[in-house]
């Protein structure tokens, strides 16, 4: 049965050690000076600040939503609710905002494909996450690798690297929007981060 094409952007999946997802994260501040809604499962880079969203508030470093080829610090996998706007599910745009990010550079993210057919060859290379919009629905990231562009390359355009197919019950291969399995390249805090 074909895949569906219902994006998420990228979600937790497991740990480069072979365990489960530790859950852990990080909070972050979006603050006005951003001007892009972030959706959970939206990649977010370093702002090179700190800030807060009340007053009395203790000072969080602010982030960013990521462009193409950036530095990551890692992905958004909640927001806390906004007093008076409770109802909303993401970020809006130039409204300060906690975010609740994973920062692990180990952890292993579920994303779906673009409508290319996947490449069992792809497996070890790297690829672009096109960063599309999200819903304002459903406060979902529609975040998705680009199967077209999976090189050796480690440079501006590359983003994640491709570690697998994802282990799940109808996953088709044979057709596009795939569910796969990837790392962060570069990562703020990972070992081989190339800038902030």
């Amino acid at each position: 049965m074909a895949n569906t094409n219902k994006p998420f952007g990228l979600r937790p999946h497991s740990s480069l050690n072979g365990g489960p997802w530790s859950g852990n994260v990080r909070q972050f501040c979006a603050n006005t000076s951003e001007t892009s809604n972030i959706f959970v499962g939206d990649l977010v880079q370093l702002a090179g600040s700190e800030d807060v969203v009340y007053p009395d508030d203790l000072p969080f470093p602010t982030a960013i939503l990521a462009t193409t080829g950036g530095t990551m610090v890692g992905v958004v996998v909640g927001v806390t609710p906004k007093y008076g706007d409770l109802d909303v599910l993401y970020r809006k745009a130039s409204i300060a905002q906690y975010l609740l990010v994973d920062t692990d550079p180990n952890t292993i993210f579920a994303i779906q494909g673009d409508a290319d057919t996947y490449a069992k060859a792809d497996v070890g290379l790297n690829a672009i996450v096109t960063c599309t919009a999200g819903s304002t629905t459903t406060g979902t990231s529609n975040f998705v690798l680009d199967q077209s562009d999976v090189s050796t390359s480690t440079g501006t355009n590359a983003d994640v690297k491709l570690l697998a197919s994802a282990p799940i019950v109808g996953n088709d291969l044979t057709g596009g929007y795939p569910i796969l399995l990837v790392k962060i390249l570069n990562h703020a805090y990972g070992a081989n981060a190339i800038g902030a």
